[in-house]
């Protein structure tokens, strides 16, 4: 499956990906990520991450995460 950077992070803070796969990254380091991508901060607030995720509609021009 592939996920763009932004859809990957937000997978890993929702606890989504185990440890032993491709991907995986810590809450505090998905939060980081969503920064990084964003230029916000939400810390931890899933249900507002994911709110903004599904409003860039896959405009974060990165590579695909290929997990």
């Amino acid at each position: 499956m592939q996920l763009f950077p932004n859809e990957l992070a937000l997978a890993n803070l929702k606890g989504e990906i185990s440890e032993d796969e491709r991907g995986y990254c810590s809450v505090d380091e998905a939060v980081e990520w969503l920064k990084e991508l964003s230029g916000l901060d939400f810390g931890k607030d899933v249900a507002r991450w994911e709110e903004w995720v599904h409003s860039q509609n896959k405009k974060i021009p990165s590579k695909l995460a290929d997990y």
